[in-house]
């Protein structure tokens, strides 16, 4: 029998909707009714649950005022240097900036299955009012991420999509960070080829999440709500 091309219909995308923008008591579900991941958040950190086994927590943001946030995933063994292990490793070593040969910046995760690539690839506008000076985020809190706003400009959410840096055609998952969510939009779309990625990701959906919002919050501050 002659070698032949096996075609195979790979399942369709799941859309994944977040119950509330507010982490403070958060699901995230495919199926309304079926929560698979709960998170829970005060002052000093965001845990993440597993929504089918609730004592098994898959990853704890710790929030710190003065530092770097750092992120440990509390059911992993061991395994230095990558995030993967039960002690604590810093948010900015775990999801590193980097960039594209084309000088496109990029955040990427190291996973089990190889470094996987964020990418913003596009954008809508949301408006706020700016004091009459220049405002640099960096200069409201050094943990924040440093983009640079003109005067009048309006401040940019992104949808990140996420790709296998072998591949950067092809995306495995799509995530929205609008501030606030209908209850009909997903938070994020996975390809069920990311679907053994679907924690890792999950959990650097959510910390990409708080960084928009509290970003929006240290504007709030600076500016008054727009």
């Amino acid at each position: 029998m002659g070698s032949e091309l096996t075609l195979v219909n790979l399942a369709p995308p799941t859309a994944y909707f977040l119950s509330s923008a507010d982490l403070k008591d958060a699901v995230i579900y495919a199926n309304p009714g079926l929560p698979l991941y709960r998170i829970t958040s005060d002052a000093r950190h965001i845990k993440i649950y597993d929504g089918t086994t609730p004592s098994r927590i898959i990853a704890i943001l710790h929030r710190r005022d003065l530092f770097p946030d750092t992120i440990s995933f509390p059911q992993r063994h061991s395994n230095s240097g990558t995030g993967t292990g039960t002690g604590h490793v810093s948010v900015q070593r775990w999801l590193k900036r980097s960039k594209l040969p084309d000088g496109t910046p990029t955040f990427t995760i190291d996973t089990e299955y190889g470094p996987y690539v964020w990418k913003s690839t596009s954008r809508y506008r949301q408006k706020v009012r700016l004091a009459s000076l220049a405002l640099s985020v960096a200069d409201i809190s050094p943990t924040l991420s440093p983009y640079f706003i003109p005067v009048g400009v309006d401040v940019d959410v992104v949808l990140r999509q996420v790709f296998a840096q072998y591949d950067l055609e092809n995306p495995i998952a799509s995530c929205y960070l609008h501030p606030s969510l209908a209850p009909s939009k997903p938070a994020l779309i996975l390809q069920s080829s990311g679907e053994p990625l679907r924690d890792d990701i999950i959990v650097a959906y959510l910390v990409q999440r708080h960084r928009v919002t509290m970003e929006n919050k240290a504007l709030d501050l600076f500016v008054g709500p727009s």
